[in-house]
């Protein structure tokens, strides 16, 4: 099913972009289109004047091999 993010600004790589509709198919982003160019039939969500921002993925690691960063803070661990 095809979703229509509209009424927002969104973050992309050449900074925030206002008045654009982002289109999301399948959980993948498949374009940043005018509004008035979003395909009939598409799930149409107001963002109601919000940021659309990618999310982001702590990637933090403590230790691993049964070794704790904490314990051994030395570049071996």
């Amino acid at each position: 099913m095809l979703i229509a993010l509209v009424n927002g600004a969104v973050m992309t790589p050449a900074g925030v972009v206002d008045g654009q509709a982002l289109l999301v198919e399948d959980g993948l982003i498949v374009g940043l289109v005018a509004p008035e160019a979003v395909p009939a039939g598409a799930d149409i969500q107001d963002l109601a004047g919000g940021l659309l921002v990618p999310g982001f993925i702590d990637t933090q690691v403590n230790g691993g091999g049964g070794v704790l960063f904490n314990d051994a803070p030395t570049v071996e661990t």
